[in-house]
């Protein structure tokens, strides 16, 4: 019998403790100096690893835990006001037990927390336990915020299921979560990097939040505990959650954990029988069918005539796999077609949802009303979802024609434009890019770092990985050694400036990557 036993890489890195499994496809990464316990996720991805939270590979001061403990509220994140720093209180720091990493805290109104994040299959599973080590009673609350980040998408659009892709603030509270799963999206429509967040299923293994808040990050990230969304605020600029678990009573010696699953876009319908190795939201009675959501259109208010309008058809698959036919048309009032036009959905699998676009160009007329008509068709050509909306073509509500503009102000406005352009070409938008450079000479090996863009890089961290037991004399300063890496923080790095890591290295023939992170980004050696 040949056992197979999966290979994991864990990582110690300067101020970071990692689990990297690329057989169960996560990675996860957790700060270890300031900020302790806060972290990030990736995920596997046709052999590339993606970010699923901000700043993946590097930890996240912006993916933080809050305890609320008495009357005080306690973070591990410098971001949010009004709180006190967990970093004071550490009885552990973040250690690698397993395919788990713990962190531990021990609060003056003597309560221990421990967070625990799980290496999964497609999943990280996140513990946080509180545990009353006090004679008297305490009332405890836990909260969770999460960076989301897909791909190169920082403002993830986030669907919910039975309630479509929200784009604005939202809140949920428990009474109105008929769901047990959320899902984030690099692209509305894209399946390519996907993540869902688990709140609840049949065996209990994840704890249903009594508050699940979407929200803008910028705004939400000076928030310690309370939050209230904004429905009026997008979040596509900059997404996150938040999963509020309200305060209880905790007895003498007893304890309270809530537990939230975190991972690659992976859904099962049935009923996990042993420890989850996916996200299994299985208290949902899901429909079979496919279905529409809704339909919508690219624009509010009047489009002008010959204007591109956009109709999208949000579509959600049942729990078994299924294929159909979507039609378009849009009609006037008295009946007449101007658009009609037919795509096919192909074979999706369980669970699947996105979007499938049209495009019409407005009628050239002077006002109008349209309905809009999405009819769903299954693979056997019976038609079994319809959707309609309406929108207006209205010549009146257009921008004025350039001709109808002064001449003398038209080239002012003109001028002026190009001074925007050229401010935002030369100064505003970064240009250039960041190149890393390895080499070897013999025993000597060094590492180039230039910066080719127009902006200064802050932060900037170069973590250069070793073969296990080189032996290895570095003779720049101020870089360290942990297990089989080198860590230098760099710091600020200007436009043109060049930084050169210098050492010798005996026993290793080969040279592994390196990687510089800086706030906003990350490259790699070529």
């Amino acid at each position: 019998m040949l056992l197979v036993t999966p290979t994991i890489s864990v990582g110690e890195y300067y101020c970071g403790v990692g689990i990297r499994d690329p057989i169960r496809g996560m990675d996860v990464i957790v700060e270890n100096c300031t900020n302790i316990g806060t972290f990030s996720i990736g995920g596997l991805y046709e052999g590339q690893w993606e970010r699923l939270t901000y700043n993946y590979p590097m930890p996240w001061r912006g993916t933080f835990i809050s305890v609320r403990a008495g009357n005080i509220t306690y973070s591990n994140s410098v971001q949010p006001k009004g709180k006190k720093s967990l970093d004071d209180y550490v009885a552990q720091h973040p250690k690698i037990e397993g395919n788990t990493i713990a962190t531990r805290w021990r609060l003056p109104e003597n309560l221990i927390v421990e967070q625990r994040i799980e290496v999964l299959d497609n999943l990280t599973r996140i513990r946080i336990r509180a545990t009353n080590a006090n004679p008297n009673p305490l009332r405890v609350g836990i909260r969770l915020h999460l960076d989301t980040m897909l791909g190169y998408n920082d403002g993830a659009p986030i669907y919910i299921h039975g309630k479509g892709m929200q784009e604005y603030e939202r809140e949920y509270s428990k009474q109105d979560m008929g769901f047990g799963y959320w899902r984030a999206y690099e692209k509305e429509g894209d399946q390519e990097v996907v993540s869902t967040g688990a709140i609840q299923n049949d065996n209990l293994t994840y704890t249903t939040p009594g508050e699940l808040i979407l929200t803008n990050w910028k705004r939400s990230m000076r928030s310690a505990w309370d939050y209230s969304a904004d429905n009026s605020i997008p979040i596509t600029g900059d997404s996150a959650v938040i999963l509020r678990y309200p305060e209880e009573e905790l007895l003498p010696g007893e304890s309270r954990e809530v537990v939230f699953g975190y991972g690659k876009g992976i859904i099962e319908t049935e009923p996990a029988t042993t420890t989850p190795t996916a996200i299994a939201p299985t208290t949902l009675s899901v429909s079979k069918e496919l279905r529409i959501k809704r339909i919508f259109v690219d624009k509010q208010g009047s489009y002008c005539p010959k204007e591109s309008v956009m109709v999208g058809v949000d579509l959600e698959n049942g729990n078994k796999e299924n294929s159909g036919t979507v039609k378009v048309e849009i009609k006037d009032a008295e009946g007449k077609t101007f658009f009609v036009e037919r795509k096919g959905t192909g074979i999706l699998d369980p669970g699947w949802t996105g979007v499938i676009k049209f495009i019409w160009r407005a009628a050239d007329v002077e006002l109008k009303e349209f309905t809009v008509i999405s009819t769903l068709y299954d693979s056997k050509n019976r038609e079994t979802d319809r959707k309609t909306t309406r929108i207006r073509v209205d010549r009146l509500s257009c921008p004025m024609g350039v001709g109808a503009i002064n001449p003398i102000v038209f080239g002012i406005l003109m001028a002026l434009a190009l001074v925007v352009l050229i401010y935002l070409i030369y100064v505003k938008v970064p240009h250039g890019r960041v190149e890393i450079k390895k080499l070897k000479n013999g025993e000597f090996s060094k590492v180039i770092v230039w910066n080719k863009t127009n902006h200064p890089l802050n932060n900037c961290v170069l973590h250069d990985d070793l073969v296990r037991g080189a032996e290895v004399s570095v003779s720049t300063i101020n870089v360290y050694r942990h297990g089989n890496s080198l860590t230098w923080n760099i710091g600020t790095l200007e436009p043109g400036e060049k930084a050169v890591l210098e050492y010798r290295i005996k026993g290793a023939n080969v040279l592994p990557k390196a990687r510089l992170s800086w706030e906003g980004g990350w490259a790699e050696s070529s």
